[in-house]
């Protein structure tokens, strides 16, 4: 995914927003403002998907797709302390060769509850690892059969929201496949829906260009999650 400190960053600095007709900051009514966020609760940040051709999130893709990213963006706002026993199942194998950064390298942003809007985007031409200079990059990886993309953008703050890039980074299609059609009133799912499919490499961007070309943006102010996540039975 994006470098995680930069992506943090920049949630220090610029909110998520939420919409009401235009995209507008998702900044928090002053009675919401008031009242702090109850510790190691994921509920409180639902996340709404904006559909693009980029992802069908009815897959086996998007489910995978959804888990980890959103998972990832718990981490940035909950911290790597609260999130070690908050993970949905399957996530630890599922994101083997990313949780080595994730699990003790990420302080908490103590920020106000808010609803997170994502939407995949065409993955970018070129890509650079993480740590390397701007100036530099690499051919991305192509897409095959076995090897997937994704890259998911969200939303900057008013007076002037732009998309920006949130998550790039492949992942491995083998063994059975996460389950399809995954939907419902929960914000984390709570059984295994990784399958057997693994995350592979974070990649990093020398822009939101991806995002740009993407039309897409936040539904409206509702603050369930969606599509969400079915509940164990389901």
């Amino acid at each position: 995914m994006r470098s995680i400190y930069s992506v943090i960053l920049a949630l220090l600095l610029v909110p998520i927003v939420s919409c009401s007709g235009d995209a507008q900051t998702n900044e928090p009514t002053s009675a919401t403002a008031q009242t702090p966020i109850r510790k190691e609760d994921p509920s409180q940040f639902p996340f709404r998907w904006v559909p693009t051709r980029a992802l069908d999130l009815n897959s086996p893709d998007g489910t995978f797709v959804r888990a980890i990213t959103e998972t990832e963006v718990l981490f940035s706002y909950l911290g790597s302390s609260a999130m070690r026993s908050l993970v949905p199942p399957g996530y630890v194998e599922a994101a083997r060769s990313f949780w080595p950064l994730r699990v003790s390298n990420i302080p908490p942003l103590n920020i106000a509850p808010r609803t997170t809007y994502l939407f995949a985007a065409d993955f970018p031409d070129t890509v650079r690892q993480p740590g390397e200079p701007r100036h530099q990059s690499h051919a991305s990886p192509n897409p095959t059969d076995e090897l997937g993309r994704a890259a998911v953008c969200t939303f900057t703050a008013e007076p002037n929201p732009k998309p920006i890039l949130r998550a790039l980074f492949t992942y491995r299609r083998t063994g059975i496949s996460p389950p399809a059609d995954q939907k419902g009133p929960l914000n984390q799912p709570p059984v295994n829906v990784f399958g057997d499919w693994t995350g592979l490499e974070d990649f990093e961007t020398l822009g939101d260009r991806p995002c740009e070309k993407t039309l897409a943006s936040p539904d409206d102010l509702r603050q369930q999650p969606s599509p969400g996540w079915p509940g164990a039975s389901h």
